[in-house]
């Protein structure tokens, strides 16, 4: 058996981190989509809100409210006594 020269074994442990990383965005897919954990996934489709038969919904759309005022809380000068 060849000995591995020191090329080879850098290119090894980037090879390795890249299946790393692949396998972490595969993990965050698989937990988007549901497949990865099929058993959890249900929970994340029950309504909101369960109305009895029936129910009508009406909503009424205007225009949106004036903007409050900012004000600038800022003091001016901290209180002596205050620890930060």
């Amino acid at each position: 058996m060849e000995v591995c020269k020191t090329s080879d074994r850098i290119c090894l442990k980037t090879a390795f981190a890249g299946v790393r990383e692949h396998r972490g965005y595969m993990e965050t897919i698989g937990k988007i989509t549901g497949e990865l954990n099929p058993v959890a996934d249900p929970a994340h489709r029950q309504p909101m809100f369960i109305l009895p038969a029936g129910t009508t919904v009406s909503v009424t759309v205007s225009a949106p409210p004036a903007p409050a005022e900012l004000r600038n809380v800022t003091p001016l000068e901290l209180p002596e006594n205050t620890e930060n």
